[in-house]
Order: C-alpha cells, then sequence, then structure tokens
C-alpha cells in the first residue's frame, strides 16, 4: 500500500492541490488534536486505506466514476475527484429534487472562502455541460431575515464564485446560489463576517 504525500497541506494521491492546512500542523485530515496521524508511511492494516485520509476539503472519489442507475434514462453520478463536501451536497439535493441532478442542474460545492467585515467570497463547482440555467442568482440573507436578497446583476452560468460586498461586520449570514429559468438551488450554507 503506497503512502500518501503532501503537496502544500494536500494529500497528492488523488491529484488534490488545495486544502486548507490546520493550526495543528495536520494538513491531510480534519482533526484539530492530538495531531498523531502523519498521513505517511501507512502500514498495511493500520488504516483502511491511507488514501481516504484527508484534509476535510480534500476527500474526494479516486475512482474513475461511480454511477447508479435510475431509470433507463437518469443515472445518479459521482465522477472522479468530486469531493466529499459536493457528493453530500448532489445526495441530498437529489432526495429533495431529483430533476436537478439527473437534469444537470445542481449547484454544488458551494463554500464561504476569504471573509472581511463587510464581504464574503463565495465559491462552487462549475455547472455539468448540459445544464438549462439562463443564469446563475446570488443571493443572501441575515440568520433572521424573512426572505433572500438576490445580489445583482445575475452571473453567466460558467461562473465559479463572487464576492458579496456591502455586508454588516460580526454579522451570521446565509448564502445560496440559484440556477435562474430552473427551480434549482445549491445548499445554505451559514458564514460569518468578521468584526
Amino acid at each position: 500500500m503506497a503512502s500518501n504525500t503532501s503537496n502544500n497541506g494536500c494529500c497528492s494521491s488523488c491529484g488534490q492541490t488545495s486544502c486548507n492546512k490546520l493550526s495543528c500542523g495536520c494538513g491531510d485530515h480534519s482533526l484539530s488534536t492530538p495531531c498523531n496521524y502523519t498521513g505517511q508511511n501507512c502500514t498495511e492494516g493500520t488504516h483502511e486505506k491511507c488514501e481516504e485520509v484527508y484534509c476535510e476539503y480534500c476527500v474526494a472519489n479516486c475512482d474513475n466514476k461511480l454511477e447508479f442507475e435510475i431509470s433507463a434514462t437518469s443515472s445518479f453520478i459521482i465522477e472522479k475527484g468530486e469531493r466529499l463536501s459536493a457528493t453530500l451536497q448532489k445526495l441530498v439535493q437529489y432526495l429533495i429534487a431529483p430533476a436537478c441532478v439527473t437534469g444537470n442542474n445542481s449547484i454544488l460545492n458551494i463554500q464561504a472562502g476569504t471573509t472581511t467585515s463587510t464581504s464574503v467570497q463565495i465559491t462552487w463547482d462549475a455547472l455539468h455541460v448540459g445544464n438549462s440555467a439562463t443564469a446563475l442568482q446570488v443571493r443572501v440573507k441575515t440568520i433572521t431575515a424573512a426572505g433572500w436578497t438576490n445580489i445583482t446583476p445575475s452571473l453567466l452560468t460558467t461562473a465559479t464564485s463572487y464576492v458579496i460586498t456591502s455586508l454588516t461586520p460580526n454579522t451570521a449570514y446565509m448564502f445560496s446560489i440559484k440556477g435562474m429559468g430552473t427551480t434549482c438551488t445549491s445548499a445554505y450554507i451559514y458564514h460569518d463576517t468578521t468584526p
């Protein structure tokens, strides 16, 4: 069994190149403390698979593709390199709105990035080829707000990030992406601006 190697704090056995190295120094898994596992030189039998222990942002499918046939015309597919967070979002979205996933309209792996007191960068995976969205709509609201505020203008369907500005410092927000012309939305993520 091959041991994992590290690339800027990322496990490289599945091609990951962008992980968050945690403060404890264990860049290849999501444990905070204690950090006993180094991710290197796994011996046979000590872990199910060395390649399965990644930082939380880099748990990914290493097989070429996983496919579950739903009907003669649709399948539930997990692509090679697809992250665990995207897979979980896709699975839940399929349970709630199957047509969004089988129709290539799922908006997955939404995450908060660079954050200041008045702005938050939101990122998501590119829409699949064959999606029917006419545009993407970034939406934001405070936890206690009754409805969403749509950020204008809407974005091209090829967009994968947006920086939301004019936010209030030290405030809890919810963020979401909607596919215009469809009923499909991303998961809602919760993220706070800095003080």
